[in-house]
């Protein structure tokens, strides 16, 4: 323990909110341990240049007069304005003209973007490459492409189909169900009809019926994660054999690392590098966590900021208190979400969703779940009638939140800081994740 107190500036949205610390038992600030791999542009170049596995993008088609580039959409960032003017070059380099190639926004079941909103993500194109929004609920734009072994049918966008060369991005991340993000997902659900990635999603329920989540289908988890496993099944149907190109970001959005080839090789190859930066070790649990999402887009809504939540009280004891940054600007994130709240008890959310699956549903019994585990004070734009409705407890700043919490922890309270929870995945050496 160490008793120098910092006193931090911690992002919510795209501003900063200042907040001091207690002064005793302050177990320390969890930061990744970033090795930058280079300058950004050598470590793309690099990536294009000697893929893992797989021959390069310009040789990986060869006769493709079409191409499809998949790109994450607005709540995820992986640098796609930095990498995707590169892969649209390559591409152009192997025979296929701007004119032919599409980039396709794996929105999942997202809403889709704003045109301004798509030329930002994309950043500087060539004339004639086409920005399409993928929409899982249009029919028309979708085309089957079979059954997984766990019984999925999947079916995804046509423009994912109808090409000769398909190119999946993204960035390396936890994911709170199918152990990385990244990779596959971009594919499915990113490109999927919204009733292949409900059946996704689905395979993550506890088969035991003694939970609601799958007891694999954690953060940083891949083996015996059934999710996962679905989500590459479901990859492997695609009629052209995706490429898959993919970034290793610092909090701040800056580039150190990249991998590139197959899709499966090139996610797992980013898996190590990534748990060396970004899975640390706490030496005991801690009592307090202030914590922020890392800003935007990490907190752009409280869909998406749970996620740094699940992160954030995997360094808390039983029953510990979790001051959590979080902006919100777009709210809870979806009608469909927020409904879930309406829900008397987490019992009732448990049996409805199990009856009736939905996706938003079970993020929002995820959220349900920590804030009954955990006292969760949530520092937002949100309603606080509506905070109230999901369990945790509305604050109007980060000074107020941490003043509340050490009213109520004893004077020897352990307590640790987390300015980047939606990246970091603390590891206090107990179980993987505590399942209730």
């Amino acid at each position: 323990m160490v008793n120098a107190v910092p006193t931090l500036r911690l992002a919510t949205g795209r501003a900063l909110e200042e907040v001091a610390l207690p002064d005793t038992a302050f177990a320390g600030i969890l930061k990744p341990k970033l090795d930058p791999a280079g300058p950004p542009a050598k470590v793309l170049a690099r990536a294009l240049d000697a893929p893992v596995g797989a021959l390069t993008l310009e040789r990986a088609f060869p006769g493709a007069r079409r191409a499809t580039v998949v790109i994450p959409d607005r709540t995820r960032n992986s640098a796609q304005d930095r990498y995707l003017p590169l892969i649209v070059r390559r591409l152009a380099d192997a025979g296929i003209s701007p004119e032919r190639i599409t980039v396709l926004f794996a929105n999942g079941t997202h809403r889709g973007h704003t045109p301004e909103e798509r030329a930002a993500i994309a950043g500087p194109l060539p004339p004639g490459v086409a920005l399409v929004d993928h929409d899982g609920a249009d029919s028309n734009a979708l085309v089957a492409l079979g059954r997984t072994p766990a019984g999925t049918d999947v079916a995804v966008n046509r423009l994912a189909v109808e090409t000769d060369a398909l190119v999946l991005t993204g960035t390396m991340s936890f994911h709170y169900l199918a152990g990385y993000g990244g990779g596959r997902k971009c594919f499915a659900p990113g490109v999927a009809a919204h009733d292949t990635c409900v059946a996704l999603h689905r395979r993550t329920l506890d088969p035991s019926g003694t939970s609601v989540r799958h007891p694999a289908c954690v953060p940083g988890r891949l083996d015996g994660n059934p999710f996962h496993e679905d989500l590459m099944a479901a990859c492997a149907l695609a009629p052209v054999r995706p490429w898959l190109f993919h970034t290793l970001l610092a909090p701040c959005g800056g580039i150190v690392g990249a991998f590139a080839g197959g899709v499966r090789e090139a996610h797992l190859a980013a898996v190590a590098p990534w748990d060396r930066a970004y899975r640390i070790r706490l030496e005991r649990p801690a009592d307090l966590v202030v914590a922020s999402c890392g800003g935007h887009p990490k907190d752009i809504n409280l869909y998406q900021a749970h996620k740094s939540a699940l992160h954030a009280v995997r360094a808390l004891r039983p029953g510990g208190t979790l001051v959590l940054l979080a902006a919100c600007p777009d709210g809870p994130g979806a009608p469909a979400f927020a409904k879930w709240f309406d829900l008397p008890d987490l019992d009732t959310h448990a049996d409805t969703l199990r009856a009736a699956f939905e996706i938003p549903g079970q993020t929002a019994w995820s959220l349900r779940d920590l804030a009954a585990r955990y006292r969760i004070r949530l520092v937002s734009g949100l309603d606080p009638a509506f905070v109230a409705r999901t369990g945790m407890q509305h604050a109007a700043s980060a000074r107020e939140a941490v003043a509340q919490a050490l009213a109520e922890l004893p004077a020897d309270a352990v307590t640790c800081a987390i300015p980047e929870a939606g990246w970091v995945l603390p590891d206090t050496g107990t179980s993987a994740f505590p399942n209730p």
